[in-house]
């Protein structure tokens, strides 16, 4: 787990898609809900997340905004 501290606050990076979490919302999981696990089986569900991670990013580097034009009031 990499934690580093800024803007005043400190920062862990808890998973495999590189995003940092304030530790104040962070709580730990009861013991009940610990699984043990294969260094294979977590291997293979990190890569199954990692696909769909850039599988959302395609997603959103398709989407063009350019031709929708705002309406309404601000």
């Amino acid at each position: 787990m990499d934690v580093r501290e800024r803007h005043g606050a400190v920062w862990a990076l808890l998973d495999y898609t590189n995003l940092y979490y304030d530790i104040r919302n962070l709580e730990p999981a009861p013991e009940s809900e610990y699984r043990s696990v294969s260094y294979k089986e977590t291997e293979k569900d990190q890569s199954l997340a990692f696909k769909s991670v850039e599988q959302l990013q395609k997603v959103v580097e398709e989407v063009n905004i350019d031709s929708y034009t705002p309406s309404g009031g601000g």
